[in-house]
């Protein structure tokens, strides 16, 4: 019912309430659940707060938190709106190394292809689609 709350705040605009309830739910120690930090990362890339959920996405191993593909492409795509290619980067790194069990898919890469072209870095575009050939992903 909480996630379904924040998730409803997020998409209607209203963070500020989203991240109230969450806060509710962590004094009560129920906040940790993948999807609702991933719904709270997803708001703050919506507003265009990269330092906001980058907080929370590294609180997320503080707490013990798994992440997941989704979670990454939240976090890649508030990168991204951000015009923060160089963390986008490094994200993709964290993803792609040895012992990550998270597998990165056409979405992630399709959200660094978005940023490389907004920002008009064809060569690295270009690198991107390799990628994504290699990979087999269609």
């Amino acid at each position: 019912t909480y996630g379904c709350m924040i998730d409803a705040c997020v998409k209607c605009g209203h963070l500020a309430k989203a991240v109230e309830i969450f806060k509710d739910m962590k004094s009560s120690g129920k906040h940790r659940n993948t999807i609702l930090y991933t719904t709270l990362i997803k708001g703050y890339g919506m507003e265009k707060d990269l330092s906001s959920a980058i907080g929370l996405f590294r609180e997320m191993a503080i707490e013990g938190v798994p992440y997941n593909t989704i979670t990454y492409n939240s976090i890649l795509d508030a990168c991204v709106k951000c015009n923060d290619l160089n963390t986008a980067e490094g994200l993709l790194r964290e993803m792609l190394s040895t012992g990550s069990a998270v597998e990165p898919d056409l979405i992630t890469f399709s959200t660094l292809l978005k940023g490389y072209c907004h920002q008009g870095q064809l060569e690295k575009a270009l690198q991107v689609v390799e990628a994504i050939k290699a990979r087999g992903l269609r």
